[in-house]
């Protein structure tokens, strides 16, 4: 099977210039933070309410913002993805294992510590 690398560039291409252009919101859990990432995982957008900003506890606003981010960069690669997979695994099938016993991993064993007998005198000389 020959692999046509200019038409696998052109298709990255085309699919980065997708991902490029998706959006992908996603809000903390307490909906203080909302999140907005391309479909690569570039953060474009933070918005923070009013009342977190002048409420009782602002110190909770980072953790927030990390959840926030962190979920709609997981909806990005849900999205991304398979469509990753579609260009690339039909140019490069898996490689699949052969049904056999598994190949023999070299473990380093330890000697056995052989032990020094001193004697009395052997520190002094």
């Amino acid at each position: 099977m020959a692999l046509n690398v200019a038409k696998l560039r052109a298709q990255a291409a085309e699919l980065d210039a997708q991902l490029a252009a998706a959006r992908h919101t996603a809000k903390s859990p307490d909906g203080v933070v909302t999140a907005v990432v391309t479909g690569s995982g570039e953060l474009v957008d933070l918005t923070i309410t009013e009342a977190a900003l002048h409420g009782p506890h602002p110190q909770e606003i980072g953790p927030a913002a990390v959840a926030a981010v962190t979920a709609a960069r997981r909806a990005a690669i849900a999205v991304a993805a398979p469509q990753m997979r579609a260009v690339l695994d039909d140019k490069h099938p898996r490689r699949r294992r052969t049904s056999g016993p598994r190949p023999h991993r070299l473990r380093h064993r330890r000697e056995p510590a052989t032990r020094r007998r001193r004697t009395s005198k052997s520190w002094i000389s």
